[in-house]
């Protein structure tokens, strides 16, 4: 973050991790910029939020993804793609990144989705 223009809040979609970005971690970064002006860049701005992990045929996650879009704060922030639960994403981790067969290719569609979305949001922001 000290050298960042940019962070990118990641929202697993689960009670702790909502509670945690919610209450701590956007006071955090909203207060960064004001509290550590000398080691940070004064001008650090979130950029978005990501859901990650979304199953969409948990109570839970539809729960928490819910109430996100309806939060003031986390609403106009969150990105409209969803990363979604697929054991490909959690592979990557072990076995890296790749786009060898159709399963690999379909999960890597979230995050090509995503890439996009964050260049557009910096550049964007880049014009104001």
């Amino acid at each position: 973050i000290m050298a960042s223009d940019y962070v990118i809040g990641v929202l697993k979609t689960e009670v702790d991790s909502f509670e945690g970005l919610s209450y701590y971690y956007l006071d955090y970064i909203e207060g960064l910029s004001k509290e550590k002006q000398e080691i940070c860049n004064e001008e650090v701005k979130l950029l978005g939020i990501v859901a990650y992990q979304y199953d969409k045929t948990d109570t839970i996650d539809n729960l928490i993804l819910e109430i996100s879009k309806e939060d003031e704060r986390i609403s106009k922030l969150l990105f409209e793609t969803i990363i979604y639960y697929r054991k490909r994403v959690k592979g990557f981790r072990s076995r890296g990144i790749s786009r060898n067969d159709i399963h690999d290719k379909k999960a890597m569609e979230m995050f090509d989705s995503l890439t996009d979305e964050i260049l557009e949001r910096v550049l964007n922001d880049q014009d104001k």
